[in-house]
């Protein structure tokens, strides 16, 4: 049976889609026991020519939280973006493990990450790429894989 992960990042920017995006399908094409729930692609139906149903996308979401074995939250930035942090304190209030990722280079005393958001976390990768490489997402997906293991 298939381990559903939820993917919880930032998706406002094409940057962050894509990324999302292509870090989603190296961790499919490397593990066959993984089955991602995108919200970029799960939500894409409450929206329409007519606007934005805000609320239909809280319910899938969550839906898709609370549904799901583990919570992947990639938590970049100088603040952690705001639905991520949602997102992870919901999981953690399910019990579901929760795996971060860090691949922002910006630290302070903290890591980077608020004490709240570090110890809601069954473990933080961080993982700062050498390069702009195909291999740096290869690998980062491997690490991925193994903590959600």
């Amino acid at each position: 049976m298939k381990r559903v992960i939820y993917f919880a990042g930032p998706l406002f920017t094409q940057a962050e889609r894509i990324w999302n995006r292509k870090l989603t399908e190296t961790i499919l094409k490397k593990s066959s026991a993984i089955e991602i729930f995108l919200p970029q692609e799960e939500t894409k139906k409450a929206i329409t020519e007519n606007g934005v149903d805000f609320k239909k996308i809280q319910e899938i979401c969550l839906k898709g939280i609370d549904v799901c074995d583990h919570v992947l939250a990639i938590l970049d930035g100088s603040d952690s973006d705001s639905g991520t942090c949602f997102e992870c304190g919901y999981g953690y209030a399910l019990g579901k493990k929760i795996v971060g990722v860090r691949t922002d280079i910006r630290t302070g005393e903290d890591q980077g990450l608020n004490a709240m958001l570090n110890q809601s976390c069954n473990s933080v990768i961080r993982y700062s790429a050498d390069n702009d490489s195909e291999t740096d997402i290869e690998v980062l997906a491997e690490k991925i894989i193994k903590e959600l293991e």
